[in-house]
Parts: structure tokens; C-alpha cells; sequence
């Protein structure tokens, strides 16, 4: 009796784990249009540079995927400057999954500063956005 009630548990612990799988990897998409996001602000490698790295990934391939705008603003909260994503920038890619690179911004050297970042994912009608506030960066 013990081995059989041993057995149920076990194959009820299986399927409910094969269930449950599916289930979870829903809850880890970011939206309906994107899958994963990204997007960070580093000290650049030379002085007065800014360097922005992203990978954004949509959840297929997407009419228009990749960073719509940078707002840009000083350590104490003061509005800098917009930097607004373009396909000639490298911010966005069409008929794309993903949208990975690194951008290059001029600032202050020795001013530090922090970044709103908004990515985004088109697919047909569905568009959807989030917003990623970096960390505050030194410029060197």
C-alpha cells in the first residue's frame, strides 16, 4: 500500500510540473509584443562619452523593434536631452526579432547622469513599451 500511495504521489508531482511548464513560460514574456529587454548606461571608453548597450527581442518577427527614445537627465534630476531611436541610428530594426547594439552620446566629462530608456515591439497591431531607468554614470 505505502509503494502505491508513493507511486500516485510521484505521478501526480510529474504532471503537475509537465503542466505547469507551459504556463510559466507565458508569465515570462514582457508583453504580447516583447519577449525580453535590456538596456543599460556605461561610462563610454573615452573621455566625454556615454555608451548606451541594449537587446531588445520581440516574441516574433517584428514590423519595428528597438529603443524609441532616451531621455536624458543629470544626477540631481534636471532634463538634459531626448535622444530618439531611428533605424539610421542603430535604436531600431524592422521585420527583425531583436534589436542589439551599443550607442555613443557626448555629455559632460566628469558630470554624472542617469537615463530613461524606452523600449518597445510593433508586431501588426500590437504595440507595447516599457521603460528602463538606469543607473546613475559618471562620464569620464
Amino acid at each position: 500500500m505505502k509503494k502505491r500511495c508513493l507511486a500516485l504521489l510521484l505521478a501526480l508531482s510529474l504532471v503537475t510540473a509537465f503542466c505547469s511548464v507551459p504556463v510559466l513560460a507565458l508569465e515570462d514574456r514582457a508583453s504580447k509584443t516583447l519577449s525580453s529587454y535590456l538596456a543599460v548606461m556605461e561610462p563610454g571608453n573615452t573621455s566625454g562619452k556615454l555608451l548606451f548597450t541594449y537587446n531588445i527581442c520581440a516574441n516574433d518577427i517584428a514590423d519595428s523593434v528597438g529603443i524609441s527614445s532616451i531621455a536624458l537627465y543629470s544626477s540631481t534630476g534636471v532634463y538634459m536631452t531626448t535622444i530618439l531611436g531611428s533605424t539610421s541610428n542603430g535604436l531600431i530594426e524592422k521585420n527583425d526579432f531583436t534589436c542589439t547594439g551599443s550607442y555613443s552620446h557626448t555629455a559632460v566629462s566628469g558630470n554624472s547622469y542617469y537615463a530613461i530608456i524606452t523600449v518597445f515591439a510593433e508586431i501588426g497591431d500590437e504595440y507595447d513599451s516599457r521603460k528602463i531607468s538606469t543607473d546613475i554614470v559618471t562620464v569620464p
